[in-house]
């Protein structure tokens, strides 16, 4: 299947909702979101994503508005990542673990035209929504499919695609909007072999941090598969369970839970055809140790502040 994926390219005057949908009209039935006994298909993924979009819409988002997200890692937040960009938004991505002063500290930052929410944040959805600003269930948004469909707004490469706070170590963590062509480049315009059709690429990263920006999007460009992780913070056994049963082929992991994994859960990795550890140096003996048990997986150790687009810089 990858050799009908060849022709895509990147253009970076083209928004990446557009990049999906060309993937999704290549292999519609192809899985997309795999994750806690639920699948979506890449037609179901976009057929979601209209379903999302059009209530955004018909609650008053317009093009360029920020909409922010109160919900785990899930399947079910990444579509509604995608109806967010389907209606012309930009997510702001919060997590539900940061505290009340620090999670209104960024609603009132970024001036989100709706807050969208999923179980069991809906008390504290309802608490960070102010007055004015739409709120709304994602597992509602999914249930009612529009009368007809929208005339969806027109993006383009230049507009803002998601706003990411940074941990704020030099003072307020600061609000970084990046846009679409910066988040496209990363399934097209990348060393090292970037996720391909064919291969079930790991989510285990915060939705809330950059890291997950390359553990979503460019599979999803290509006709990938996401393993989504659900645990908000999910055991190291946990993941080595999953990439397991999943046939995970991809992983991003923070360096410390990288050298962890080699250490503790060795012959889960084995099967990886690419793991990408970001944020310090790789340990190197636990760097042999891998290679040794699986000669032939590529091993990136990444590198990038979040006004770069996760990635600056890439050693193999």
């Amino acid at each position: 299947m990858a050799d009908r994926f060849a022709d895509l390219e990147y253009d970076p005057d083209r928004d990446l909702f557009s990049c999906f949908l060309a993937a999704r009209d290549i292999a519609p039935d192809a899985r997309a979101l795999i994750g806690d006994g639920r699948s979506y298909s890449y037609a179901e993924m976009a057929s979601a994503a209209d379903r999302i979009a059009w209530h955004l819409m018909a609650r008053g988002v317009k093009p360029g508005d920020t909409v922010a997200l109160v919900t785990d890692r899930t399947p079910e937040a990444i579509l509604a990542m995608a109806g967010i960009l389907r209606a012309g938004g930009a997510y702001v991505p919060l997590d539900p673990a940061y505290d009340s002063k620090q999670l209104d500290y960024y609603i009132g930052d970024s001036k989100p035209a709706a807050i969208l929410w999923d179980a069991p944040y809906g008390d504290l959805a309802r608490d960070l929504t102010p007055e004015g600003t739409a709120l709304l269930a994602i597992a509602e948004t999914l249930k009612k499919a529009p009368r007809a469909k929208p005339a969806f707004p027109e993006r383009h490469g230049e507009d803002p695609f998601y706003v990411m706070y940074t941990s704020g170590s030099t003072g307020k963590p600061k609000g970084v909007v990046l846009p679409h062509r910066a988040i496209a480049r990363l399934g097209f315009d990348q060393p090292f072999n970037p996720p391909a059709a064919g291969d079930v690429c790991l989510v285990n990263s915060t939705i809330s941090c950059d890291g997950s920006t390359w553990e979503i999007w460019p599979p999803l460009l290509k006709g990938a598969t996401l393993s989504v992780v659900t645990q908000p913070k999910p055991a190291l056994d946990v993941i080595a369970r999953q990439i397991v049963a999943d046939k995970v082929t991809v992983a991003l992991f923070y360096t410390g839970i990288a050298n962890l994994m080699i250490t503790h859960h060795l012959d889960a990795l084995t099967g990886l055809r690419q793991i990408r550890a970001g944020g310090d140096v790789m340990s190197v003996p636990l760097t042999r140790r891998l290679l040794d048990a699986a000669p032939g997986i590529e091993l990136v150790n990444v590198y990038g502040p979040t006004e770069n687009s996760v990635f600056t810089t890439t050693h193999l």
